[in-house]
């Protein structure tokens, strides 16, 4: 036994790749880095944004909480299953943006300073932590809705790196959410604009960026969704994507 083992050669420690280098301001992969369209200074605005991330969504290699908490001055991200104990007590000026069935349309909310609260997560994580957080029904809720045409407000969504759910097919990510949230809440209305147009153009950069290194048959829109926007999917698979 002892001649076995002394002739017995142990393997080499396996070597793992190194993690791809990241940028500290905006998270992302240096070689997708957004730096050169966020903000040097982050936007000050009216309305603070409460946003409640699922636990898995940390992990999400195309979240987009961070182009918010790099561009916008008054958000909190809280990554939990419930909210946070001073979440916890209703107030007159909080919003819910999350679309139920009674949700008032955005647009129809007079602009003032609010405390906006967002669950960032997939679609189906999204409804459990809004089912498990009954404080959200005693709160407004509100939703992104129909876009009044005579803005510059773009009713066609710019993130297109995930899946819609099978009956959203041209749903918005947490960021352009947001945006859109703030375009008509923002008690200074041209501040809204800004904020709106800013958040979007770092949403349009990443997917351009992205777009560069994934294959044209990663992104499988589905056609029997309700709302199809024809052609939206393959625009981006054609000018961005190489063969």
């Amino acid at each position: 036994m002892e001649e076995i083992l002394e002739n017995w050669n142990l393997p080499q420690l396996c070597e793992f790749p190194q993690r791809r280098r990241t940028c500290n301001n905006c998270e992302r992969p240096i070689k997708v880095c957004l730096c050169d369209v966020i903000p040097k200074e982050k936007l000050d605005h009216s309305t603070t944004v409460c946003i409640l991330q699922h636990p898995a969504e940390a992990y999400a290699a195309f979240r987009t909480t961070p182009i918010l908490e790099s561009c916008l001055r008054n958000v909190e991200i809280v990554n939990s299953h419930k909210l946070p104990p001073e979440w916890n007590e209703p107030q007159e000026e909080d919003l819910v943006l999350f679309p139920t069935d009674s949700a008032i349309p955005v647009g129809h909310i007079s602009r003032g300073n609010y405390r906006l609260f967002v669950i960032d997560g997939t679609w189906s994580s999204a409804k459990t932590l809004y089912r498990k957080n009954g404080n959200f029904r005693d709160r407004r809720n509100v939703t992104i809705g129909q876009t009044n045409s005579q803005s510059s407000v773009q009713s066609i969504p710019l993130f297109l790196l995930r899946k819609p759910p099978s009956n959203i097919a041209n749903a918005y990510c947490t960021a352009e959410a947001v945006a859109t949230a703030l375009y008509w809440l923002e008690q200074e209305e041209a501040n809204g604009i800004k904020i709106y147009h800013i958040i979007r153009n770092c949403i349009r950069h990443l997917c351009e960026k992205q777009m560069q290194y994934i294959s044209k048959d990663s992104l499988r829109h589905r056609r029997e969704s309700q709302g199809y926007i024809e052609g939206l999917y393959e625009q981006w698979q054609t000018r961005y994507t190489q063969s």
